[in-house]
């Protein structure tokens, strides 16, 4: 397919409503896909704000159930469900040392055919946009609804791993990207939001090897932060922070890991994974826009940050594998708070061999409000999932389960 190669934005549509940036073709014969030859239009520059009510979600012509919100939704679906975006890569051994580095976690071997641990293929197939082809927040784009959704966060999601065909050091992957679902909802406040669904299949010679679907969410432009959501001067003004985890013993039969995340290694992960959200390393953006009290840690580190709890806490014992992994962002961590990994429950499941399979509870969480007539803080959530493990050599997993009787 023909594209015009120009410094600005440029989307090519096909007959069918195919709806993708031309970026993903400029100069890399790697990815491609199939349909028409069609003209070309351009996206306007788009705010990251409006003062025009009728540009707010919470005016009426902006509820979920309008026609102007279904028009919008109607169209992403027409514009993307059918394309399909490929891109094809060798997986490096640098991205996986440096990711481990930015954990602070030892690596051993990363010779070529090293099993890439579960969560880690987070860093491979980073964003290729140019620079202005970002949102206004500094998000890629590849399924943007357009004004006023001008916004977009990582929700959640479900990851699912194939054990006989695992992802290796110099393997030669295909990554294929395709919008599932829209769905509009309410939000807080009467705002509404559209809940975004696309799914990821990174595929070798041999075939799939990790099936993902990312959860997305996106919202209306922000209005000045409320007086309410004022920050406080921050108290890491001329400070030097650093992450750290440790573990602590308490009333569980497992261990809870603290985990704490600094600015340097917001800024690590953000290079890394060649993403320019600003939320994760622009502090003014946080507090003079979104309202945000500070930068925000990456929801894709919690959900690696819990894989690596879940590999070193469980996983060591009897051979376990992660098949699969579901999780939901319920609500930000910042910059240098301190947050506790724990295991909820253990759950023992049939999966029709007869070895049976165990489905962990996992759960990151963070101090919140005092109670009432208490010192302490209630911990707030920020994260839960779910991960369904088997013995990959077939064996009995009732004694993992045992631990919580």
């Amino acid at each position: 397919m023909a594209a015009r190669l120009g410094r600005r934005a440029s989307w090519s549509l096909s007959g069918r409503g195919l709806f993708l940036p031309s970026s993903h073709f400029r100069g890399n014969p790697l990815i491609s896909f199939t349909t028409a030859p069609q003209p070309e239009f351009q996206i306007p520059y788009t705010r990251c704000w409006y003062t025009d009510a009728r540009y707010s979600s919470t005016a009426a012509a902006f509820n979920a159930g309008s026609e102007a919100v279904q028009s919008i939704v109607k169209r992403m679906l027409d514009r993307h469900r059918e394309a399909v975006i490929e891109r094809s890569q060798v997986l490096d051994a640098n991205q996986l040392q440096k990711l481990c580095i930015t954990l602070d976690r030892q690596f051993g071997s990363t010779d070529l055919g090293t099993v890439v641990p579960r969560g880690y293929h987070l860093v491979y197939f980073t964003p290729s946009d140019f620079e202005s082809e970002l949102g206004c927040d500094g998000t890629d784009q590849p399924f943007a609804p357009g004004p006023p959704f001008t916004r977009r966060m990582w929700a959640g999601g479900r990851v699912q791993w194939y054990p006989e065909n695992p992802l290796r050091v110099g393997a030669h992957v295909t990554e294929t990207t395709k919008l599932l679902d829209v769905v509009p909802k309410s939000g807080r406040g009467g705002n509404t939001m559209l809940i975004a669904t696309v799914e990821k299949v990174f595929s070798t010679a041999q075939g799939p090897a990790v099936r993902e679907e990312r959860t997305w969410v996106f919202l209306e432009p922000p209005a000045k932060p409320s007086a309410a959501h004022q920050p406080k001067e921050s108290t890491r003004e001329g400070t030097w922070s650093r992450s750290s985890v440790s573990h602590e013993s308490g009333g569980s039969p497992f261990d809870r890991r603290l985990l704490r995340k600094s600015a340097q290694a917001l800024f690590r992960f953000s290079a890394l994974t060649f993403n320019a959200h600003m939320i994760h390393y622009n502090q003014d953006w946080c507090r003079d826009v979104e309202g945000l009290p500070d930068l925000v840690v990456h929801g894709p580190l919690n959900l690696i940050e819990m894989m690596n709890y879940w590999r070193d806490i469980h996983g060591q014992k009897g051979n376990l594998q992660p098949l699969e992994v579901s999780y939901r962002a319920i609500s930000p961590l910042f910059v240098d708070e301190e947050a506790v990994m724990s295991t909820d429950s253990i759950q023992e499941v049939e999966d029709g061999s007869g070895s049976g399979q165990l489905i962990y509870k996992i759960r990151l969480s963070k101090s919140g409000s005092k109670s009432e007539g208490s010192q302490s803080s209630k911990l707030k959530t920020v994260m839960e999932g779910e991960i369904r493990a088997g013995r990959v050599d077939g064996l009995p997993i009732l004694a993992e389960a045992s631990r919580l009787d």
